[in-house]
C-alpha cells in the first residue's frame, strides 16, 4: 500500500494506492496517528487508486473509523471502485460508513 496525506486546516485527504493487507498494518498506523496529531474535523479517504483489500484492510478502515470517532473526526471513504468497492458493499460497509462516489 503507497500513501499521500494532503493536510488542510480543518480536514485531511488520504490518498491509497495499491493493495491494502495484513502486511500493511504498521504503516496504517502510522497514518491513524499522524490523522490525529491535528485538530481535523473530517477525515477524507480516498480511494480510487487502491485496487485491493482484504478482510484485514477491512479491519483496519473499522479501526480508523473508531480512532477519529473517539477523536470527533468524521471520516468519509471516497471513491472505492472495482474490488475494493465490491468489498465493501457485501461488507455492509455503506451502513457504517460515509461513502461518496
Amino acid at each position: 500500500m503507497d500513501k499521500k496525506i494532503e493536510k488542510h486546516a480543518t480536514y485531511c485527504v488520504v490518498s491509497l494506492s495499491g493493495r491494502f493487507t495484513f502486511v500493511d498494518h504498521g504503516q496504517f498506523k502510522t497514518v491513524i496517528d499522524e490523522v490525529l496529531t491535528h485538530p481535523y474535523q473530517t477525515c477524507f479517504l480516498e480511494l480510487s487508486a487502491l485496487e485491493f483489500i482484504d478482510s484485514a484492510g477491512l479491519g483496519m478502515l473499522l479501526i480508523l473509523k473508531d480512532e477519529l470517532g473517539k477523536a470527533d473526526i468524521s471520516l468519509i471513504l471516497q471513491k472505492p471502485v472495482g474490488q475494493v468497492e465490491k468489498m465493501l458493499q457485501v461488507s455492509q460497509f455503506d451502513k457504517m460508513f460515509t461513502i461518496e462516489h
